[in-house]
């Protein structure tokens, strides 16, 4: 039991240091302004909520890492194109070393269109807080080696180090989408961390926090009989760390009835040169204006024996109001 916490816990710290804890979701599409800044906006509807949780990790002695994020972001037109407005506050935190990391971001959006062709591109900027408990970290120097144990009570002599990390960050977007005869496509690419901030506990080290590039898309299939098929693809990644997502869901129009549409589906994650990492079933359901996703993240790599075949969970809501209003502007004038 001690060996397998001592294993998770590293894990937990390799993914600090090469990921920089960068915030990641199984829906990825659920939270557009996470994904990509300039696909704030991208709905029908007058403005929208989102609102996601995950839980990973659970089997480490009722310590997971979990994962609050809430969204909002809202269309206001311009002319003949529009533009988009949001915010997201995040929170992840790990609460075996009482780790948090916080963002506070604002999202601005510009959309034009041209040819039938959607063009969008956005910028991301805000504030980025990380804390940690040194008290409830262990270091080299306290090994007890007779003992067989770490000794918080020996100096750890790291009087370099501080528990609390503030900068700003900016993250970039750009993307594309165009409506057929019976599919839309959208694509896009978007860049986190271009001002390559400092990321580092040490007081006096400077250590760059390499760019984060994200290429998406995805394709909005109707079919017959109320039936529409969306089949996603993500692929992210950052120095030598990868990941990538591909699946679809199956959505199933419902009339007269307040739950419009139920939907299922099933995403893999994976890494170039690596193991699989999970295959993901997702249900939802859409009520009135509001959408309920819920995923769980089945393990299948080599880590699913030592985390007792426990996977994550994770939720996503958004509330969607209808818009009534046009989405371009014009003048009347008299006719003679």
């Amino acid at each position: 039991m001690l060996f397998r916490k001592v294993f998770f816990y590293s894990l937990f710290l390799m993914a600090v240091s090469l990921q920089a804890q960068d915030v990641h979701l199984s829906q990825f599409y659920s939270n557009r302004q996470n994904l990509n800044p300039a696909m704030a906006g991208n709905y029908d509807g007058r403005y929208q909520v989102a609102l996601n949780y995950r839980s990973q990790w659970a089997q480490i002695g009722n310590e997971p890492i979990t994962t609050s994020m809430i969204s909002y972001d809202q269309k206001v037109p311009f002319y003949s194109d529009e533009i988009a407005l949001g915010g997201m506050v995040v929170r992840d935190e790990f609460q075996g070393f009482n780790n948090v990391n916080s963002k506070y971001l604002l999202t601005a959006a510009y959309v034009k269109t041209l040819n039938f062709h959607e063009l969008r591109a956005g910028v991301q900027f805000g504030l980025t807080t990380r804390r940690t408990d040194l008290s409830r970290q262990t270091f080299p120097n306290q090994w007890v080696r007779s003992a067989g144990i770490f000794d918080q009570n020996v100096d750890n002599r790291e009087e370099a180090l501080q528990q609390n990390q503030n900068f700003i960050d900016v993250n970039v977007g750009f993307a594309w989408s165009k409506t057929f005869a019976n599919f839309k496509s959208t694509a896009g690419i978007s860049f986190f961390h271009v001002n390559n901030l400092n990321d580092t506990y040490f007081r006096d080290a400077i250590e760059g926090l390499k760019m984060r590039p994200v290429i998406h898309g995805e394709v909005d299939l109707n079919l017959q009989n109320g039936f529409r098929l969306i089949p996603r693809a993500m692929y992210m990644w950052t120095t030598k760390n990868e990941n990538t997502m591909l699946g679809a869901n199956l959505h199933k129009s419902i009339q007269n009835l307040p739950v419009q549409e139920l939907y299922a589906g099933f995403l893999y994650r994976d890494g170039f040169g690596r193991n699989g990492d999970a295959l993901i079933p997702i249900i939802g359901v859409k009520y009135k204006t509001v959408d309920v996703g819920f995923s769980y993240d089945i393990n299948v790599s080599e880590l699913s024996s030592g985390s007792n075949q426990k996977g994550t969970v994770e939720f996503s809501l958004l509330y969607t109001p209808p818009s009534f209003a046009p989405r371009k502007l014009a003048i009347p004038c008299d006719r003679f």
